[in-house]
């Protein structure tokens, strides 16, 4: 067991580091097993820290992966509205808002369909 390297570390301290192992030792103490187990659980620790970071890592790929169709129409728009005069892209962001945007039913409206409405509209 490594008390120290001479001359970095006094000839003192080491004495000190010797007599305090060979005290555990005396007690029935293992300070090289000890110290092996509290490497073993710093290696532990940073495998579940890894793990961890790594997970979070995958989490953000999906989540960064899995676009609204909301999101998907904004990245569209912003390149289109440079080839297409204003009012073109007016009308297509409202075309999108009226055909693809899901529709909320304003409180104490009926839910039925559009088409069902327009069907009964015409007779």
């Amino acid at each position: 067991m490594a008390l120290g390297a001479w001359p970095r570390v006094s000839l003192d301290a080491i004495r000190a580091k010797f007599e305090e192992t060979k005290l555990r030792v005396e007690r029935g103490g293992d300070p090289a097993g000890q110290k092996q187990a509290v490497a073993k659980k710093i290696q532990i620790e940073q495998a579940q820290l890894e793990q961890q970071q790594e997970l979070a890592e995958q989490q953000r790929g999906r989540a960064e992966q899995q676009l609204t169709m909301h999101a998907m129409f904004e990245d569209w728009h912003l390149e289109a509205q440079v080839d297409n005069t204003p009012e073109s892209a007016r009308s297509g962001r409202r075309m999108f808002e009226l055909h693809l945007l899901p529709r909320r039913a304003p409180s104490g409206c009926s839910t039925q369909s559009r088409s069902t409405s327009v069907r009964q509209s015409r007779h």
